[in-house]
């Protein structure tokens, strides 16, 4: 009990940090320093205190996108068949195109979400990702989301994209850029149909949630 109180106060203290580091970048545009951004996020996200350095290969705009695809997941509760043990990994799928460079797997590396490890996991083949936990597509897949999304059909995968079709073709989180100001929507609909449970701080945060509002108490 003691345990999961801790859990829980720490999950409140990270989404406050979450909230103020939204609000923090949605008022800079994105063209403000790619280090700046990861560092807003990565620090005031994790909370790991050591300096972070950026891949200045890879835009501002995905720099943050993987910062939110590590964070992600510790707002979203999986059925338990899922994650089945403590020392099951939390598997992160970029399908297609990687636009993170090698960002996503530096971000993580000797990381853990709720003491699960993390992996990152890259394929063109959309049956090769059911076993992932989190699938992002990039906007260069779209035409290929129909397929995706076939393959992930009954499995408990959190779609994440960045198409405006995303949401209508079965997406749960889509993230969009407004005024330079990079947000996110979510689909409440379709985080029901693949049983997952979205916590009240991240649907706060979201610009719009469409559908069925399923929370984590």
């Amino acid at each position: 009990m003691a345990l999961l109180g801790k859990r829980k106060k720490t999950a409140k203290r990270a989404a406050a940090f979450c909230k103020l580091a939204v609000l923090r970048f949605q008022a800079e545009p994105l063209k403000v320093p790619g280090k700046f951004a990861l560092l807003l996020f990565s620090l005031v996200l994790t909370g790991n205190e050591q300096s972070l350095k950026a891949d200045d290969t890879v835009s501002t705009e995905y720099q943050v996108k993987a910062a939110f695809l590590y964070n992600f997941p510790k707002f979203v509760q999986w059925p338990a068949s899922a994650i089945p043990k403590r020392s099951s990994p939390i598997i992160i799928g970029v399908f297609g195109a990687n636009p993170f460079g090698d960002e996503l797997d530096r971000l993580v590396k000797d990381r853990t979400i709720n003491e699960h490890p993390i992996e990152i996991k890259q394929s063109r083949k959309p049956d090769e990702l059911r076993s992932c936990h989190l699938v992002f597509v990039s906007q260069g897949e779209g035409k290929r989301l129909p397929e995706l999304f076939a393959a992930l059909k009954g499995a408990s995968v959190l779609t994440v994209g960045e198409s405006a079709k995303f949401a209508d073709l079965g997406g749960i989180i889509n993230f969009v850029v407004e005024a330079g100001k990079l947000r996110f929507e979510i689909d409440g609909d379709s985080a029901s149909r693949a049983r997952l449970r979205i916590s009240a701080q991240l649907l706060k945060l979201a610009k719009t949630v469409r559908g069925a509002r399923e929370v984590e108490n």
